[in-house]
């Protein structure tokens, strides 16, 4: 009996959710989260972080700018600072920090198709990009006078 063996040559796994990442990635989060009008919802079992022999820091690191990014997108999406509709196929970036998360609905009506890793620059032509954002915050007073309505 024969038997036949496959060698994988990537060097790198993928996120089994999300964007692929790009070929210089090392480390990256992927996920496929459910996209409902102003609210973003990250089910557990639709995400995966990939390490890729990155060291317990540089994991952590990410994964906290995971959680801004993810905040400073709804933000923007709120304030209309990025428009992006749930039929589009267009791919939007907010980066920072030495991070890139991109994001894609791909014409799916109600998923968002995400990757975040390392940015390593964009060439030209990439998606468009946007900043890590977030609005101001009222003053105090605003705060409680909104509070006690």
């Amino acid at each position: 009996m024969e038997t036949t063996t496959t060698t994988t040559t990537k060097a790198h796994r993928k996120a089994a959710w999300g964007l692929a990442p790009t070929d210089a990635a090392r480390m990256h989060w992927g996920a496929r989260a459910i996209w409902k009008g102003r609210a973003i919802d990250l089910p557990f079992d639709r995400m995966d972080f990939v390490t890729n022999g990155a060291s317990v820091d540089e994991c952590k690191a990410l994964n906290r700018w995971i959680h801004r990014a993810i905040s400073s997108l709804v933000a923007q999406l709120d304030a209309a600072v990025i428009f992006l509709s749930p039929n589009e196929r267009r791919e939007v970036v907010i980066a920072g920090e030495g991070y890139r998360l991109r994001v894609n609905p791909n014409g799916s009506h109600g998923y968002l198709y995400m990757v975040a890793e390392h940015d390593e620059g964009e060439p030209e032509g990439a998606p468009e990009r946007f900043p890590l954002w977030f609005p101001e915050a009222p003053p105090k007073a605003a705060r409680r006078s909104r509070a006690r309505r």
